[in-house]
């Protein structure tokens, strides 16, 4: 990680001068075919970090209960379980519904083979009232009969579809992945229609932190979190923050969501650390990738086919342990890191290291 500035521009200036006016006087050796180099990219600048306290949290949490009521008969889960979408949580008493089920799927296949005896009878009555077997009335009543038998198959039908729908109600199933968070109802109990059995916490882990009113906070500005039982940093983005704050505390809430933190424990402590964008298009770079042309630092920014170097001048605007501030050069712009003295103009280039900012 780079180190926050701590010196002004003017002072950081004359001293990179001061520094790199020996490395531009050593001579430079003939060319050869192609310079081994190493390059580092430059890295945004920052003016320091903020660091807060949080609550780890989970992005939503669900009520979930029955659409019908009952009595309560078994919960299949336990508290801080992790379940996933479709997965079964609770079952209400469920005898007199598979009574009316079966009842009313009995009703429907009844009703299916009075309604074919019925078309049968009237198929076969048609055209004989014609010949004098039936009269124009009893192949009427029959037609009239088919109708009827079919209506009531129809009535049945829907019937034992509100009664497998009413069996299907009674089963409490997780509408997604999240883990459970509360248990509100026991077996024995009575549970109403829509009234919360279980409570489960969904979507990817995020930190709630109070910030001060005057902390600018960008949309998707990043953080690290280190989470109370674990050593090891995790990113995280702002998800949101509160437009305004407590008037006593001057506090707002913000919210940065885990980048990979399905493991985080919900309602556990974590520190936050919230870097503040440097003023101006700043970034950072090693010391040792600048030098001194005519009174003005420059680096050598690597061309787009990675073989050629090209002198770009910058601006030093602050000093940072073994790293300098500088403007003029794009963020994530591939320089040469070090060793610049060994180049001369138009000199083919081969990088046979890429270094990590900050080494």
């Amino acid at each position: 990680m780079f180190q926050n500035p701590t010196t002004t521009a003017s002072r950081g200036a004359g001293l990179i001068l001061l520094l790199l006016a020996s490395a531009c006087s050593a001579p430079t050796p003939t060319p050869s075919a192609a310079l081994p180099i190493a390059t580092v990219a430059a890295e945004p600048a920052l003016a320091g970090q903020d660091t807060f306290d949080a609550l780890v949290r989970a992005r939503r949490t669900l009520d979930l209960g029955f659409k019908t009521g009952g009595c309560l008969a078994q919960v299949k889960v336990g508290l801080g379980q992790h379940v996933r979408a479709g997965q079964v949580l609770a079952v209400l008493d469920q005898a007199d519904a598979r009574a009316a089920a079966a009842q009313a799927a009995g009703e429907w296949a009844a009703a299916q083979a009075a309604e074919s005896q019925a078309k049968d009878a009237a198929r076969r009555a048609q055209g004989l009232d014609g010949l004098g077997a039936l009269s124009s009335a009893e192949v009427s009543d029959r037609a009239l009969g088919a109708a009827g038998a079919g209506a009531r198959a129809q009535a049945a039908r829907a019937a034992a579809e509100r009664a497998r729908i009413a069996l299907a109600d009674g089963v409490l199933v997780a509408p997604e992945d999240g883990v459970v968070t509360e248990i509100v109802l026991e077996p024995g109990q009575m549970a109403g229609a829509g009234a919360p059995v279980v409570r489960l916490a969904s979507g990817r882990p995020e930190v709630e932190v109070l910030v001060p009113e005057g902390l600018v906070l960008e949309p998707g500005a990043q953080a690290s979190v280190t989470l109370w039982d674990s050593a090891a940093p995790v990113a995280a983005h702002l998800r949101a923050v509160e437009p305004a704050g407590d008037p006593r505390t001057r506090l707002r809430k913000a919210y940065f969501t885990l980048e990979a933190g399905q493991g985080a424990a919900l309602n556990g402590s974590a520190s936050v650390r919230i870097a503040r964008a440097a003023s101006g298009p700043a970034v950072r770079v090693p010391l040792t990738a600048l030098r001194n042309r005519q009174g003005r630092a420059e680096v050598l920014a690597l061309s787009a086919d990675r073989r050629r170097l090209i002198p770009q001048a910058v601006m030093v605007v602050a000093l940072s342990g073994l790293d300098a501030v500088v403007r003029g050069l794009p963020e994530r712009r591939e320089i040469m890191a070090d060793g610049l003295d060994r180049v001369r103009a138009g000199q083919a280039v081969t990088v046979v290291e890429t270094r990590e900012a900050g080494i």
